[in-house]
């Protein structure tokens, strides 16, 4: 007991270097550093393919309303996911 409080008063946490490199490159400004974290994703591919599955699953009767759902455009929602759950609960 006495070694760990020995320990905790000696102990000292290491210094943090939190600063940009000098050579850093600001192009989207100093208050921005990191603007392109909020890129947009190309997955047309995959979100079509998976939309037809999603239809698939609902059956004939119910794949219309379910194509419609699943098609609108990304900022009417939060994601396909998203949809995927809003969907289920109208049809179910």
């Amino acid at each position: 007991m006495a070694l760990s409080g020995a320990w905790l008063l000696l102990y000292s946490e290491p210094s943090q270097n939190r600063s940009f490199p000098d050579d850093y490159n600001w192009k989207f400004g100093v208050d921005r550093p990191f603007a392109p974290s909020m890129a947009h994703l190309e997955i047309s591919n995959w979100k079509e393919n998976f939309q037809q599955q999603v239809a698939e699953v609902f059956g004939g009767q119910h794949r219309d309303v379910v194509r419609a759902a699943l098609s609108r455009r990304p900022e009417e929602s939060r994601g396909i996911f998203e949809q995927v759950r809003n969907l289920t609960r109208v049809i179910m």
